[in-house]
């Protein structure tokens, strides 16, 4: 098993750091696609929690690293398809995570990760599943369950000549467990979510390595139905304080991503480079609040590595530069 959240190609089992892989059939089989916790509940030292509410999303730590934020990952370092999704004020926003073509996640945990710069519990890095290797494959999933639950994904994959390409489509439709009013006079749900998820892999061998391009659009609408205090539990654990209700609180996202990298060797050096760009609109209602933030940001990184052997001993070099560069207007 070779892996890449070292920096450089490394055999699992050679590594120095505490690193962990799990695959496609792990990560998807027997999983709804719903949650991120699904393709990460395999990895050791990593915990999510999972509020099942999409307005405010689940918090993931690495031994314990991350468990303070309040929203997004904070503490850990996240890549998707070599792209950071981890911007320059160290927070990770994992809405644009397609779970349902996901073909690989490795960890690294611990104080290794100082390799991606000031995230000290540990590196994700999330992988799209490769192109099938034939011209063409359709893949089509549904997902249904109560309260309105409505998942729809189609998955589209092929290799022609030396170039692979994936399109995965999904579309989430649900309309909440909690609702306005309490007992008989309970009404309307509320703390449903409609999120489309477009996410485009290309892959293509130039100049002795491989190109990938990576196109990501989300497109993400919820509701969220707050906490009860024990009292309110006790008494209708499906209502909805009145507060929220008020403010109608939830969380509105459109973002767009592109990203490009290569890898490959250099003469006697293995080079690494990857550039991306992205937009983010956000609303969040709260209660007595409503934050507006538009986001963009961009980056690059390039790393060289080399492997030598001398004697019995294995000997790994790698340097790098990152840039990256984030701009928000923030309203509340």
């Amino acid at each position: 098993v070779v892996v890449s959240v070292a920096g450089t190609p490394i055999r699992l089992g050679a590594s120095p750091f505490p690193i962990s892989v799990i695959g496609k059939s792990d990560i998807r089989t027997g999983r709804t696609g719903m949650f991120l916790e699904e393709a990460l509940q395999a990895l050791p030292g990593v915990q999510v929690q999972n509020r099942f509410n999409y307005a405010v999303g689940e918090r993931v730590t690495i031994r314990g690293f991350g468990a303070r934020a309040q929203f997004g990952v904070r503490g850990i370092h996240v890549l998707v398809d070599g792209i950071p999704a981890t911007l320059p004020d160290g927070q990770s926003t994992l809405d644009h995570v397609d779970i349902g073509s996901l073909g690989r996640v490795e960890a690294l945990r611990g104080p290794a990760s100082a390799l991606y710069g000031n995230a000290s519990g540990g590196v994700l890095r999330f992988e799209t599943e490769l192109p099938t290797t034939g011209p063409l494959r359709e893949e089509a999933t549904v997902v249904a369950g109560s309260h309105g639950l409505l998942r729809l994904q189609s998955t589209t994959s092929g290799t022609v000549g030396t170039t692979g390409y994936l399109l995965s489509v999904n579309r989430l439709g649900y309309d909440g467990f909690r609702h306005f009013g309490t007992g008989a006079t309970r009404g309307e749900a509320y703390g449903g979510a409609d999120r489309t998820h477009v996410n485009a892999r290309l892959e293509q061998q130039v100049a002795g390595g491989e190109l990938g391009i990576t196109l990501n659009h989300l497109d993400l609408d919820s509701e969220n139905p707050g906490s009860l205090n024990r009292a309110q539990f006790e008494q209708d654990p499906r209502q909805i304080a009145a507060i929220y209700n008020t403010f109608r609180t939830g969380k509105e996202v459109q973002q767009g991503q592109l990203g490009v990298t290569w890898s490959g060797p250099v003469g006697a050096y293995r080079v690494e480079a990857a550039a991306y760009g992205l937009t983010r609109d956000f609303s969040n209602p709260l209660p007595n609040d409503v934050v507006d933030l538009d986001r963009r940001a961009a980056g690059g990184r390039l790393t060289v590595g080399r492997s030598t052997t001398r004697g019995t001993t294995d000997l790994a070099l790698l340097v790098g530069v990152e840039y990256d560069l984030q701009d928000d207007d923030r309203r509340e």
